[in-house]
């Protein structure tokens, strides 16, 4: 299957001209890294800097919204790739968001500000390493929106009334999936 991977970069917000230059170099240098990802990986490859960056002015693409945003698609990926030569700000909250969500971190910094060489064979190791070790990672549990243990009560009432419903044998079967999936996360009460 393939894995989401959420690309972090350096970009930095900019209010001066000198910033702005420098910010300007990072969204390229964090394109540059996206375009060597997707050439040496398999992964889909996620970037919310390089959008919120194009899309939003300096101060907005900083915001606290722009980092919720970006955390919570971080959230929904099943690995954070770190890249650009040195830990932002921004990253360290990032990395410690995946921490805390049971999702892998690779730390690419080792490899400085722009990416390698396409003939560069220590670091296409190095990357094909990270890439099997994701591979052979015990897979993630899908995202799903929050629910509470109500909700799979409601499911399971839901599934006792599709069971009497002659076309409701696929449903019934999408609910015994969820409910079972739902179980791994919340083992049934005893009562």
């Amino acid at each position: 299957m393939t894995q989401v991977v959420y690309l972090s970069h350096p970009v930095g917000p900019s209010q001066y001209v000198d910033e702005l230059m420098k910010r300007h170099d990072n969204l390229a240098v964090a394109s540059s890294w996206l375009r060597y990802l997707v050439k040496k990986t398999r992964w889909a490859i996620v970037s919310p800097v390089i959008a919120f960056s194009a899309s939003l002015d300096s101060h907005d693409s900083h915001s606290p919204r722009a980092l919720t945003d970006q955390v919570m698609i971080l959230e929904r990926c099943d690995l954070v790739v770190q890249v650009g030569g040195l830990m932002s700000p921004h990253m360290v909250i990032e990395r410690n968001h995946a921490n805390r969500h049971g999702i892998p971190v690779v730390d690419l910094l080792i490899f400085g500000t722009y990416p390698p060489n396409d003939d560069d064979e220590t670091a296409a190791e190095i990357l094909e390493r990270h890439v099997l070790d994701v591979a052979l990672a015990k897979p993630r549990v899908p995202w799903l929106p929050p629910l509470v243990q109500e909700d799979v009560e409601k499911l399971r009432q839901a599934q006792v009334i599709l069971a009497n419903d002659p076309l409701g044998e696929d449903s019934v079967l999408l609910l015994q999936r969820i409910i079972g999936a739902l179980q791994k996360i919340w083992p049934k009460q005893e009562e």
